[in-house]
């Protein structure tokens, strides 16, 4: 393998190296800067629902998977002014956690 070739390859190596960093970096920053916790809790209260009953109806997998999406969502400045409408039940919103939170009825 020529020496250009072999640094192109290390380069494109770079590249994508330093992409999912920062992709990483972005997420955990914006869950981390986050004041409050996800509104994922606050549906689970709101439906009358306490964490062991949300683990008991979709596994601790599902429930970690459920708060991660939450967490990780643009949204949720916008979602906790909607949850204060009652926005699961008017289903005006794009929620990643919607159909879990319909399982959870």
């Amino acid at each position: 393998m020529d020496d250009s070739l072999f640094l192109a390859l290390i380069a494109g190596g770079a590249l994508i190296l330093v992409g999912a960093i920062a992709v990483v970096a972005f997420a955990c920053r914006r869950t981390l800067r986050g004041e409050a916790p996800p509104p994922f809790f606050g549906m689970l209260q709101r439906q009358g629902l306490t964490l062991k009953q949300a683990e008991e109806a979709v596994g601790i997998e599902g429930l970690a998977a459920g708060v991660r999406r939450c967490a990780l969502c643009g949204e949720q400045h916008a979602c906790r002014a909607r949850f204060a409408l009652g926005w699961l039940a008017s289903r005006k919103i794009d929620c990643p956690n919607k159909s879990l939170f319909e399982r959870l009825k």
